[in-house]
């Protein structure tokens, strides 16, 4: 386990990424902190960060993010896109996503209506285009 402070850089920097590192020292516990059952119990925007965190110490190929960030605020949102984008380089990342402002910073949209795909494209693409994308 690791204490209050740590030497591992990965470590350090994952939190950081994820913008959960303070809140980590916030609490005495540091990375030993018990969380869940006998221990504090986690916000939905915390949890989502702790897996952001798992995500960037495994150093994931693919990551499958299903609406991670919908519990966190819009500046907690964007330091977290900005992490996804640096560290995430060479990275699928599939979001499942409801809000623009997350869509619009990916490579690729894939929108489904009932299971299927009606369009595929960029967010310029899909918007320029006037088709069902552009319509919501």
């Amino acid at each position: 386990m690791y204490g209050l402070y740590t030497n591992n850089i990965e470590i350090v920097e994952s939190y950081k990424a994820a913008s959960i590192y303070k809140w980590i020292i916030y609490y005495n516990a540091g990375y030993n902190i018990v969380v869940g059952e006998g221990g504090i119990k986690l916000l939905g925007g915390e949890r989502q960060r702790i897996t952001i965190v798992r995500a960037f110490f495994k150093n994931s190929k693919i990551l499958l993010l299903d609406k991670t960030i919908s519990a966190i605020d819009n500046i907690t949102k964007k330091l977290i896109r900005e992490s996804l984008k640096s560290r995430g380089e060479g990275w699928t990342i599939l979001t499942v996503a409801y809000y623009f402002s997350i869509v619009k910073s990916t490579n690729e949209i894939i929108f489904l209506k009932k299971g299927e795909v009606k369009e595929r494209g960029s967010y310029t693409k899909l918007f320029n285009w006037y088709g069902l994308y552009y319509k919501i």
